[in-house]
């Protein structure tokens, strides 16, 4: 999973499952609950390139 914003955990109650976004939408706008903290962003492309973890 990757996500350019991050995901939202509540403190008090753990990750959401069924909302686990950190953007809801607020009238006609949307707003970032939290800093993002971007996920998974630039795994995707380094695969593409051919780089991977190197092994030891």
């Amino acid at each position: 999973m990757c996500s350019a914003v991050g995901f939202w955990i509540d403190p008090e109650r753990g990750f959401d499952f069924e909302n686990p976004s950190l953007v809801n939408p607020v009238e006609d706008d949307v707003r970032l609950v939290a800093p993002p903290r971007p996920v998974n962003i630039l795994e995707p492309f380094l695969f593409l390139r051919g780089v991977g973890p190197q092994q030891s």
